[in-house]
């Protein structure tokens, strides 16, 4: 498949990712309570793989900073358009393997099967590792 045709795939998934992946039934309001739970005392929360930020808006619009971060630029367009206007909406492009945020957070979530895509324990671990450099101690992954 040639670079420009990779490129497209990436941009349509991206567009229509939203369409075809819905909410889970209560999973906002499992994360809603996450947030209520770490205590976050004007932390961010940061979310790993965010995607096209499904639930980070979700968060964002109950007045919650947020960090995404992704990989993919098109699913990060994507989130921009969807949040423009909201100021405590970040978004980052990163690889969730290794990433330096220079910040730490009260929470980080990685929502959907995002983790199980990372297919070696190296990388896994690689992950973990880079979250963990970003929470403060006592943080919630």
């Amino acid at each position: 498949m040639s670079k420009f045709a990779t490129e497209r795939a990436r941009e349509f998934y991206a567009q229509t990712y939203d369409a075809s992946v819905s909410d889970w039934p209560g999973e906002i309001d499992f994360y809603r309570g996450l947030v209520a739970e770490a205590n976050l005392n004007d932390l961010s929360v940061l979310e790993v793989a965010c995607g096209t930020g499904r639930v980070a808006k979700h968060l964002a619009r109950d007045g919650v900073e947020v960090v995404g971060l992704d990989l993919s630029s098109a699913m990060l367009d994507v989130a921009r358009e969807k949040s423009v206007g909201m100021s405590n909406m970040r978004w980052v492009n990163a690889d969730m393997r290794s990433f330096e945020l220079d910040e730490t957070f009260g929470l980080v979530i990685i929502p959907g099967h995002a983790f199980q895509n990372i297919l070696t324990a190296v990388d896994q671990i690689a992950c973990l590792e880079s979250i963990k450099r970003h929470l403060v101690p006592l943080g919630v992954l």
